[in-house]
């Protein structure tokens, strides 16, 4: 089910970090000097205008969640932390390096590749049960399956990335590929 909630997700939607960078830049301009300045402080900036808005937006912390929502932020910050870890990092980065000489830039498919992709999924999916389990009380994957499936529009970044590959076979192989690459580039 997990698998099958992630292939239905696609690539190239803006990381949250480039949503926060796209909305700051719009409130400052480039000053004559390479530098920025506050438009609220240039004239005819935004300045002028924001007093007129203030009172028709307001952003405030005492939204409530429901539970649900809240569980599943809880799972994907326990996600966060589980991708973060360095004993992970390490553990993931071994694992490429050590199966991505199998792995060729071609169209074709070897039978090998999907014993390494059957490897790495087995393995990782054992790896973040255990950690979610650990770490989020009542967590089900089933469940998180089902929470996926409604907020699949709302992954980005890292957590997205390893979850693409563990359902996508492409996402996995260009994995590969990429340790390969830089393999080679260290030999050469």
């Amino acid at each position: 089910a997990l698998t099958q909630v992630l292939r239905q997700r696609t690539r190239g939607t803006m990381s949250e970090a480039d949503v926060l960078a796209e909305g700051m830049m719009k409130e400052l301009k480039m000053d004559g000097e390479g530098g920025f300045e506050d438009l609220e402080d240039h004239e005819g900036g935004m300045g002028d205008e924001e007093d007129d808005c203030e009172d028709e937006f307001e952003i405030t912390g005492d939204a409530e969640q429901d539970p649900e929502t809240m569980k599943f932020d809880e799972i994907i910050g326990a996600l966060e932390e589980f991708i973060m870890n360095p004993e992970f990092q390490e553990k993931n980065e071994a694992f490429c390096r050590g199966n991505c000489d199998v792995f060729e830039d071609t169209d074709e498919n070897k039978l090998a590749y999907t014993d390494v992709f059957q490897r790495y999924t087995g393995e990782l999916e054992k790896s973040m049960d255990e950690h979610l389990s650990a770490t989020v009380e009542g967590f089900d994957m089933a469940e998180f399956s089902a929470m996926l499936e409604q907020h699949k529009d709302e992954l980005y970044g890292d957590v997205f990335d390893l979850l693409m590959t563990l359902s996508s076979f492409d996402a996995f192989k260009e994995l590969m590929l990429s340790y390969k690459s830089e393999a080679a580039e260290e030999a050469g």
